[in-house]
């Protein structure tokens, strides 16, 4: 009822804008926010009062301003509507659902890189556990305060707190982290592509020191840069450094400063979940800032995704991703190549390629199975009282290569064209949540179930 009400609002105004009028914006009215400030919902309008637009576009006008909140990632629910005065002019009424914005959680998080490597084992005693807490949204104001005190397999105690806008057209923000770790076992190499760990048994076996601050510069909506300057400290055992003079090249303590500036773009329906739009984004890093002149590198990455939706249910995702590393001598324990995280060949879930370049893309056909739907729940807090859910069928194929010029002797799968293919379930669900249940085979004729927590593309 209320999308036809406001069909019929927009046939009135389009009537007049067809006149060749163009109609002033008298107010833009917020409706529902409880925690978040007004300024928060404005900057995301790409309209503001006292505008004159063209009545053609309004409805364009209308589907950004609903994308960019639905991207904020702040409300449940989002309805704009465009309200005729009486003179001549437009009354813009937003009425949101807030989200819960608090999580206070006990940790409980693997060792391994991954779920699959670590269900391989079972092995509970690589789990941390501890308690965490985090506030989007704190102040009302879009900041993000994390907080982490974690004891178990290896200790972290860190603090990250974001600031979005300190301008007054808050197209600046900030960005802060400091964290602790202390690692009961490091992971000194890989042979056949499975890692190699170290413990030398005194529950400290290396130390990770970091702290950080960046400046973001956000001009309009979908475009976003940051500078990045950090210090590391990294301190290993007498034994870890004798053994593996790999790991810091050859010295037991590593301190430096990186600095970093990264771009990022995106374009997306719904940034949890895209079925529309494009993404890119580009990073460089440069690291060993102040230490050895052959401990100094850089990593460039590159990325970008499309996703095109062909039919009602069908979305067509494509996903490229890159990293290529400068270096005289890269110590092991800051190389990265695939199998960490969400950079990994579908179907390899149980391998780490460690290099210093790779190359990944990822294809997805997807089917919408179960429409996006909601339960209402037995609570009275309207901003978790409704469990949503979209079920997808997800065909997919990967190819990914690492360029590994320093141990691809002891790693079959190094210098190699890596090929998954297989069949998945995706569940999006409360908070914006996807998880992943997937049958993939591999080019060494491997098959296996994986589960993720992350949208693959």
């Amino acid at each position: 009822m209320a999308n036809v009400f406001r069909s019929i609002l927009l046939l009135l105004i389009l009537s007049s804008s067809c006149l060749g009028q163009n109609i002033p914006i008298n107010d833009i009215v917020i409706d529902g926010t409880k925690v978040t400030k007004d300024f928060i919902v404005l900057r995301e309008l790409p309209f503001a009062k006292g505008d004159v637009i063209d009545g053609q576009r309004i409805d364009q006008l209308i589907a950004i301003a609903e994308q960019n909140l639905r991207n904020t990632e702040l409300f449940n629910e989002i309805r704009i509507t465009p309200i005729p005065g009486f003179k001549g002019d437009l009354i813009i009424l937003i009425e949101l659902k807030e989200l819960w914005y608090i999580f206070p959680s006990i940790i409980f998080r693997l060792a391994d890189p991954n779920f699959n490597i670590w269900w391989n084992t079972k092995d509970f005693s690589r789990v941390n556990y501890g308690l965490s807490y985090l506030q989007k949204n704190f102040r009302g104001r879009n900041e993000r305060l994390s907080l982490r005190a974690q004891t178990g397999y290896s200790k972290q105690f860190a603090l990250s707190y974001k600031v979005p806008g300190i301008n007054k057209k808050r197209t600046l923000g900030m960005v802060f982290f400091g964290g602790y770790r202390q690692f009961a076992e490091v992971t000194v190499g890989t042979q056949d592509n499975k890692r190699v760990f170290y413990d030398d048994l005194s529950g400290n076996t290396k130390e990770l020191l970091q702290f950080g601050i960046g400046l973001d510069h956000r001009p309009g909506f979908n475009l976003m840069q940051r500078i990045y300057l950090g210090w590391n400290s990294h301190s290993l055992s007498d034994s870890l450094a004798l053994n593996f003079s790999d790991h810091l090249n050859g010295q037991q303590d590593l301190n430096f400063l990186e600095l970093s500036y990264l771009i990022d773009h995106k374009n997306v329906d719904f940034i949890a979940y895209p079925q529309k739009g494009h993404t890119w984004f580009f990073e460089s890093q440069l690291k060993g800032i102040g230490a050895r002149p052959q401990d100094l590198f850089a990593n460039i990455f590159l990325q970008f995704t499309v996703h095109n939706k062909i039919a009602e249910r069908w979305v067509v995702q494509n996903g490229f991703k890159s990293k290529y590393s400068f270096f005289r001598e890269l110590p092991y324990a800051l190389q990265r190549g695939l199998g960490y995280s969400d950079a990994q060949v579908r179907g390899y879930g149980y391998y780490l390629v460690d290099g210093q370049a790779y190359a990944l893309l990822r294809n997805n056909l997807k089917y919408n199975i179960v429409k996006p739907d909601q339960l209402t729940l037995p609570i009275r807090n309207q901003r978790i009282n409704k469990f949503k859910y979209a079920f997808y069928l997800n065909g997919f194929i990967d190819l990914g290569y690492v360029k590994d010029g320093l141990y691809s002797e002891n790693n079959f799968l190094d210098n190699k064209l890596l090929v998954g293919s297989g069949l998945g379930l995706d569940l999006v669900t409360i908070f914006n949540r996807v998880f992943r249940l997937e049958y993939a085979f591999n080019n060494i004729n491997e098959h296996g179930l994986f589960l993720q927590y992350k949208k693959s593309i």
